[in-house]
């Protein structure tokens, strides 16, 4: 019947390797990265349209706390992937082009140095040093397999983050899995509240002055914890993204960190803190910002706006 089957992907493509390879005529793919949109183009010549769409927030009742009324002086909402993506690495032996191990030493070691790069960049490097002959389609397969090193680096900055402040003497509530397995979970400025279902971080938004938020290796989109704490009125601090400094200005709608620039963090963090009526006005002009631009209305809108 000729009716469009639109797929809208949380996650990198790569994830979802043989979906996408079996997409009806009528699929219509929207990705949440600009990157990921390059990818699924490149990769999935079966797949006739494939679009940006970026995260939209939800916000929770319309009566919110002003910030000095909250109890959570900063929020992380999120878990570490690094303790559950073990079911995703495979046999290296199985990539005979490389060498598995050093492959992924490298490229790990290239993406916590050099952060700005996406996944597939940093493995395509270093897989054509190696074989500069090889074809889209093994490459695909190879990155595939090695997707598991966007995970760790995900993971990896996302505990950095957390841990600087704590060591810093800034207060940090954290939910989601992973956070009491770090070697230092016992900071007495950390606070681990569980893992907990994701309606019911929304509440916890609502009370926190500060929503800490470090992307999902998506160099050029953006995540939902941004937008549901910009509706939450609460102050968001993030890393940032391509399409990140297009939407907003630091320090006027939200904050922005670089992850090769986290020593800068805590000071960052303890200058709000202590400033409580520039915290308010960042947190008003972020509310006003998402209400108007990035709830789900909106999306609906970029939604029809594509498929027709």
């Amino acid at each position: 019947f000729h009716i469009p089957y639109i797929d809208i992907l949380m996650d990198h493509p790569f994830h979802y390797e043989k979906p996408l390879c079996n997409m009806p005529k009528t699929a219509v793919i929207l990705c949440t990265d600009r990157n990921h949109v390059k990818y699924v183009r490149r990769f999935f010549k079966n797949i006739r349209q494939t679009d940006f769409l970026p995260h939209a927030g939800v916000e929770l009742g319309h009566k919110h706390k002003p910030l000095q009324e909250r109890k959570i002086d900063v929020l992380y909402a999120g878990a570490l992937p690094v303790y559950t993506v073990a079911k995703m690495i495979p046999d290296l032996h199985f990539i005979p082009e490389v060498d598995g191990e050093e492959m992924m030493r490298s490229v790990l070691g290239e993406l916590v140095q050099h952060p700005e790069q996406t996944t597939e960049q940093a493995i395509e490097a270093y897989v054509k040093t190696v074989r500069g002959d090889i074809s889209d389609g093994r490459l695909q397969e190879i990155i595939v397999k090695m997707r598991f090193l966007d995970s760790y680096a995900t993971s990896f900055f996302r505990e950095q983050a957390v841990r600087i402040l704590v060591e810093s003497g800034i207060h940090v509530t954290a939910y989601g899995v992973g956070w009491d397995q770090c070697e230092w979970s016992d900071n007495p400025y950390l606070t681990y509240g569980g893992k907990v279902p994701a309606p019911q971080i929304l509440p916890l938004m609502n009370d926190s002055k500060i929503v800490l938020n470090t992307m999902t290796w998506f160099k050029d989109g953006s995540h939902d914890r941004v937008f549901n704490g910009m509706l939450a009125w609460a102050v968001v601090v993030t890393d940032t993204s391509g399409y990140m400094k297009e939407e907003f200005t630091d320090g006027r709608e939200l904050v922005f960190f670089e992850l090769d620039q986290l020593m800068k963090l805590p000071e960052r963090v303890k200058e709000l803190i202590g400033d409580e009526a520039a915290m308010q006005q960042i947190a008003d002009c972020g509310y006003a910002a998402a209400s108007e631009h990035h709830r789900m209305e909106n999306r609906f809108d970029e939604m029809l706006r594509i498929i027709s």
